[in-house]
C-alpha cells in the first residue's frame, strides 16, 4: 500500500512539474468563458472571481474572454456551443 502511495505521489509531482514547465515556456493561452446568469447573480460574481484568480496565478499566461449574461450563448444552447467549438 505504501509503495502505491509513493508511486502515485511521484507521478503527481512529475505531472505538475511538466505542467509548470509548459506554462513557463508556453505562449499565452487564450480561453473563452461563457455564462448565462445575469451580471448581478452570485454565479456571475464567482465566475469573474475565478477568471481573475486564474489570470493572476498564471502570471498572465492564461487569459480569458468572458461572455456573461448570455451574450454569447443562452442556457439552452450552451452544450451545443461547447460541442461546436464556439466556446
Amino acid at each position: 500500500m505504501r509503495k502505491e502511495i509513493v508511486l502515485c505521489t511521484s507521478f503527481l509531482k512529475f505531472t505538475l512539474g511538466l505542467f509548470h514547465f509548459y506554462l513557463s515556456y508556453a505562449q499565452v493561452i487564450e480561453l473563452k468563458f461563457s455564462n448565462y446568469f445575469p451580471v448581478t447573480a452570485a454565479q456571475s460574481k464567482i465566475c469573474e472571481e475565478f477568471i481573475k484568480t486564474v489570470e493572476e496565478k498564471s502570471k498572465g499566461k492564461v487569459k480569458f474572454s468572458y461572455f456573461g449574461a448570455g451574450t454569447l450563448l443562452t442556457a439552452t444552447k450552451m452544450v451545443d456551443g461547447v460541442i461546436e467549438g464556439i466556446i
